[in-house]
């Protein structure tokens, strides 16, 4: 499960710098965006959609905003995927995103047991959190495609149907089912250990 805090730590002990100061958080241009895909699209055929592999595109409301504004100003009319957090959607950015074209919001849920997602996942999401983004993707006409893992540590039999029914409650559009996989150095490995 998740790297990220991994791959922080190595630039923080390479660099010896706090992370507020690593500037790991890099935010491209909306106008350079827009100009690199339109680049795309006259050199190669048959693009369908953008998939913006950002981990969390919306974390800053204002840069997503921004990259959506140029998006539609641009004309492009190939839809384009993003990346949110259940804690990490300003209905603003959804409504942005449903002018942009974008047709698809992935959320990492990962669990449906509260306990599970703070105690092993330390996704501190509420049931409610989840329930009103996908609300919300949903009322801006963006089709949500949720994460889901099985197989956490100290997971029970009925916290893994608590998955199925935040599922059946929020009702995403999709999901997606992963088995959870400790790599070796992340606190899910240790846990994994450990218990």
């Amino acid at each position: 499960y998740c790297l990220n805090h991994r791959i922080v730590d190595t630039y923080k002990a390479d660099l010896n710098q706090k992370v507020a100061d690593l500037g790991f958080f890099r935010f491209r241009d909306p106008e350079f965006v827009v100009r690199e895909l339109k680049h795309v699209l006259e050199t190669h055929e048959r693009v369908e959609t953008f998939l913006f592999d950002d981990d969390l595109f919306t974390q800053d409301s204002d840069h997503a905003i921004a990259i959506c504004e140029a998006y539609e100003r641009s004309g492009i009319s190939v839809p384009f995927v993003v990346n949110s957090h259940v804690k990490r959607l300003d209905p603003r950015v959804a409504a942005a995103l449903g002018r942009a074209g974008c047709k698809i919001l992935k959320l990492g849920i990962e669990a449906g047991s509260e306990r599970v997602r703070k105690e092993v996942l330390r996704r501190f999401m509420t049931h409610a959190d989840i329930m009103e983004t996908v609300a919300s993707a949903e009322e801006h006409g963006l089709h949500s495609s949720s994460f889901v893992m099985v197989g956490l540590p100290s997971e029970t039999h009925a916290e893994r149907l608590e998955t199925v029914d935040v599922l059946a409650e929020a009702r995403p559009g999709r999901f997606r089912t992963s088995f959870f996989f400790p790599f070796p150095g992340t606190a899910g490995y240790d846990l994994a250990i450990s218990g």
